[in-house]
């Protein structure tokens, strides 16, 4: 069954499923969600939409959705929680992201012009991507503004983590990818993949996940798709 599931990733790199929920009780567990950060440390993660947010699939490119925590677990047991960023909506099918100023580890406003200007000027951005079974973190970065960087054609830095969710069990795996991305052309410069299942299905999972089949069905689409971010969102004259 899991073997069924992990296949049909290779059709579905657009994030259309294990969007956001909304989290209204810091005491109920379920809505905090088991991920690997773009540091390859596990941490949980959870969502918080505002009360404006009725359907997700009919949001516009730039809605502002809500926010997004993580848990800070305390030795007593007791956890606190931490802003990660504001979420905006992609416009498309669920999807939603986040994009965080490395400079000074804020989120930025989608909507806000000074934070799209400064956004151009960054040498550091940090990316979440949310939606389709997936949570993905992509870090850009470049000796001068990575957006100056790429629009010149030159290649950036891009270390991307992307945690892809098998059903609605906690079985996870993810992909860490260390590439240099270009607007011609893109170069993975390694590839590491950690595995969160089951010992029953942990056989199967792992041979699709690094399959050929994997890599050039979803990973090197997932490339081009760090590229067409910095294209259309990040870096967009």
């Amino acid at each position: 069954m899991k073997t069924r599931i992990l296949l049909t990733i290779l059709s579905i790199l657009v994030f259309t499923g294990c969007g956001l929920s909304p989290s209204l009780d810091d005491s109920d567990d379920k809505y905090w969600q088991k991920y690997l950060e773009n540091d390859a440390k596990v941490q949980e993660i959870s969502f918080m939409l505002s009360a404006s947010t009725k359907d997700l699939k009919k949001t516009e490119i730039g809605d502002y959705l809500g926010y997004a925590d993580i848990k800070n677990v305390r030795p007593n047991g007791i956890y606190t929680r931490e802003k990660i960023g504001e979420i905006y909506s992609f416009g498309v099918d669920n999807q939603s992201l986040i994009i965080i100023n490395l400079n000074n580890n804020k989120s930025m406003n989608f909507n806000d012009k000074s934070d799209i200007d400064t956004m151009k000027t960054l040498k550091k951005i940090k990316f979440y991507a949310i939606g389709g079974g997936m949570i993905e973190t992509i870090v850009y970065s470049a000796k001068e503004p990575v957006c100056k960087v790429f629009n010149e054609g030159k290649k950036v830095d891009a270390r991307s983590v992307t945690n892809y969710y098998l059903g609605d069990e906690e079985d996870m795996f993810a992909t860490i990818i260390n590439a240099k991305i270009g607007q011609n052309e893109n170069e993975i410069k390694s590839l590491k993949y950690e595995f969160f299942i089951n010992e029953r299905d942990l056989e199967d999972i792992k041979k699709s996940a690094t399959s050929k089949d994997f890599k050039n069905d979803v990973i090197e689409k997932d490339i081009l798709k760090q590229r067409r971010i910095l294209e259309n969102i990040l870096c967009l004259k």
